[in-house]
């Protein structure tokens, strides 16, 4: 699919058009202009198009990915409804074994943003005891 096409699909005013195309979006990464374009549905109105968006920045994002995920989760710390992007990271840890901790924590020593301070923060508060901190 043509990457105009696909951006021009996530602005769609049809939620469903939206959340597919964060799908497809995730196959046409690394890529820093869908990077930026999954970062935005991270905000999206529709909760649905946020968790496919979570979900293919965390799988196929890379670290930008991470810390875009990491960001929004930040910014938004006293939205309720970001818990559901971090329990979505917390489902991708626990049922999928990808290392969402791991790599945060790895972000976390690289001095981040505030906002991606934030955002580690939640997600070790959430479920960090999944993957124990080496003393």
């Amino acid at each position: 699919m043509e990457l105009a096409r696909v951006l021009a699909d996530s602005h769609s005013a049809d939620w469903k058009v939206r959340e597919g195309a964060a799908t497809e979006l995730g196959k046409m990464l690394p890529s820093e202009q869908v990077i930026q374009r999954l970062s935005e549905l991270l905000g999206d109105d529709d909760m649905a198009v946020e968790l496919e968006a979570t979900e293919v920045l965390a799988r196929f994002g890379g670290r930008a990915g991470l810390v875009a995920i990491l960001g929004e989760l930040g910014r938004r710390v006293d939205d309720p409804d970001s818990d559901y992007i971090a329990y979505r990271l917390q489902e991708l840890q626990t049922n999928d074994g990808l290392p969402i901790l791991q790599n945060s924590r790895k972000v976390m020593d690289q001095s981040p943003s505030h906002e991606v301070s934030e955002g580690i923060n939640q997600i070790e508060q959430l479920f960090g005891y999944l993957a124990p901190k080496d003393k």
